[in-house]
Parts: C-alpha cells; structure tokens; sequence
C-alpha cells in the first residue's frame, strides 16, 4: 500500500492570509483537486454542515469561478437524504443550493480549501475505515478511498496503514 507523497496535500494546506472572495490565487488548490473533494462529500451530515460546504464554495467563486460552484453545490446537494430533501420543499431559497452559493462569503478562501478538503479527508477515512472492520461491502469505493486518501492526505493514508498493521500483529 505504498504511495508517492502528493505534489498537493491538504496536509499542507496554506494559512496565509488571502483575500474573502477567494481570487484566483496559486496557492490554493486546482478546481479538478476541489472537483475530486466534493465527490467526496455526502449531505448526510445535517444542515451545519450541508451550509459549511455551500458557504465554502461560495468563498471559492473567486477562485473555482461561479459555474464550477453552482455545479459542485449542485451534485452535493444531490447526495442529500430523501427525507432532507422534502424537508427543504417550500423553503426554496433557504435551501436552494445555487442561491446558498450565490451569497457572500462568510469565509476566506483557505478557510473554504481547509473545510472543503478536512471533509472529504474524513469521509474517505470512513470509507477505508468501515472496511477494515468489515462493515463496508462495496470494494470499490474503499479502493477509491484509500487511493484519494494516498494522493491528496498522504499522512492520513500512512497512519491508516500503520494501524492496519498493528492490528495483524
């Protein structure tokens, strides 16, 4: 299971100071690398969190440009539970993914990365984790896990990989 450290990693993510409406900046990540986290993410987690990663992808317009954010909201919202879903009717714009991501950030552009791919980090951790205890059956997306988990949070993949270790010792 052994993988190359990534040339990005939310490991290293930058805390720099930047500026709230997310500019085009070098040094935050790609919008293919933000692409990858938000595939990542499920809305199942209740409406703090569902509103932490609209938010986020609002303060990365800047940056991702406003169709990229209109897009990765979408698909997140999308992975919304049935009963969340109907829960939401008749309140469109407090729930509207696009209208959330059309509002004014609430946070910088590397607090939005920071949250955005902390997320995804531990979802995928999840994912892996379940599996090695064996209350994840679909191979498939553990396999995922672990290869996004070894390019993008390579130290959190390591210590997976010492703890599975450990446990066959």
């Amino acid at each position: 299971m052994e993988a190359p450290r990534a040339p990005y990693s939310s490991d290293r993510t930058s805390t720099g100071m930047g500026v709230a409406s997310g500019a085009n900046r070098s040094d935050l990540p790609s919008v293919q690398r933000i692409e990858r986290a938000v595939s990542w993410l499920v809305a199942d987690e209740g409406y703090e969190v569902w509103i932490r990663v609209l938010m986020a992808l609002a303060a990365l317009r800047g940056h991702i440009g406003i169709e990229a954010a209109e897009e990765f909201a979408l698909r997140y919202h999308q992975t919304s539970p049935p009963e969340s879903t109907r829960a939401m009717q008749g309140h469109q714009s407090q729930y509207d993914p696009i209208s959330v991501v059309g509002r004014t950030p609430t946070m910088s552009a590397e607090a939005a990365v920071r949250c955005l791919l902390g997320q995804a980090r531990d979802r995928a951790q999840r994912v892996v984790l379940e599996g090695l205890r064996g209350e994840h059956a679909d191979r498939e997306r553990f396999n995922s896990a672990l290869v996004y988990l070894a390019e993008f949070h390579f130290s959190t993949y390591i210590a997976i990989q010492n703890e599975a270790t450990a446990r066959r010792l």
